[in-house]
C-alpha cells in the first residue's frame, strides 16, 4: 500500500539522506519517526500550541495601542528591561 507522498526541496533531500546514512537506516524510516517525535497524537495537544494559546488569552485583553509602546528593541534586548543588563 502506498503511502504519503510528497517533495522537498533539493537541499533538505540532501540533508535527510546524510542524516538517514549517519543513523544507518532508510530516509522513509527518518522522516517518520521525525514526524512521529513532533506531531500530536490523537487527543494530545502540542506544546508550542498550548504555549501560543496561553499568551492569547493574557494578551487578549490588552488594547491595540498599548502593543505600540513596547520598545523596538523589547526581543533582542529583553534582559536589559527586565534585569537591567546593558544592552547588546
Amino acid at each position: 500500500m502506498a503511502g504519503l507522498i510528497f517533495s522537498v526541496p533539493p537541499e533538505l533531500e540532501a540533508r535527510i539522506q546524510a542524516e538517514a546514512e549517519r543513523r544507518a537506516i532508510g530516509s522513509a524510516k527518518l522522516i517518520e519517526a521525525i514526524l512521529d517525535q513532533h506531531l500530536p497524537t490523537a487527543g494530545e495537544t502540542n506544546a508550542l500550541e498550548t504555549v501560543f494559546q496561553l499568551a492569547q488569552e493574557a494578551f487578549k485583553d490588552v488594547p491595540a495601542d498599548e502593543w505600540k509602546n513596547l520598545p523596538a528593541d523589547l526581543s533582542t534586548d529583553l534582559d536589559h528591561y527586565l534585569y537591567g543588563v546593558p544592552r547588546r
